[in-house]
């Protein structure tokens, strides 16, 4: 019931609020690097992963650097992400996904900006004081994001089964 009461009509909803979350920032990779920028800016491209990424709060955890645990790839022209240690690693194994040439052209923007605001750490997202974002921080902040943009409470949980619905006749 919870659920049926807070989810949003639909995960077309979703991406056009992230379209309109992007044109409301008034930034973009060319901005000025800092720290601010970067945080503000890494919120458009969390909301164009999930897109495609209906992940649980694992983008967080994603390695830029190293390819040790979940981390990123090069795949050609575009990115690959492999996922190692998520909830059900230990039952289906590590995942591949390759990004689709929109979020791979996203990440790879995002990736130079983040070079360029002086990020310390190895992990995809940061804080706004440029320390790595917990998966804790990561699900409050989609929570108030999309509170914001949608005006209801969409999590991890829900994205997921907006994902589901919308990709229907593909899963089953």
């Amino acid at each position: 019931d919870y659920e049926k009461e807070h989810l949003p009509e639909s995960f077309e909803k979703l991406k056009k609020k992230a379209v309109e979350y992007k044109k409301g920032l008034k930034l973009n990779f060319k901005s000025p690097p800092t720290l601010q920028n970067l945080y503000k800016l890494q919120w458009y491209v969390i909301l164009t992963l999930v897109q495609e990424l209906p992940f649980r709060n694992d983008l967080p955890t994603i390695n830029v650097k190293e390819k040790k645990g979940n981390h990123l790839l090069k795949h050609g022209k575009q990115f690959k992400i492999k996922m190692t240690k998520f909830k059900n690693s230990d039952k289906l194994g590590p995942r591949e996904i390759i990004l689709g040439k929109k979020n791979s052209k996203v990440l790879k923007q995002f990736l130079a900006f983040r070079d360029k605001c002086g990020v310390t750490h190895d992990l995809l997202f940061s804080l706004r004081n440029g320390k790595p974002m917990t998966k804790s921080a990561f699900s409050q902040g989609l929570i108030g994001l999309t509170t914001k943009l949608l005006g209801k409470r969409v999590g991890t949980r829900m994205i997921r089964v907006l994902f589901a619905t919308s990709n229907k006749e593909e899963i089953e």
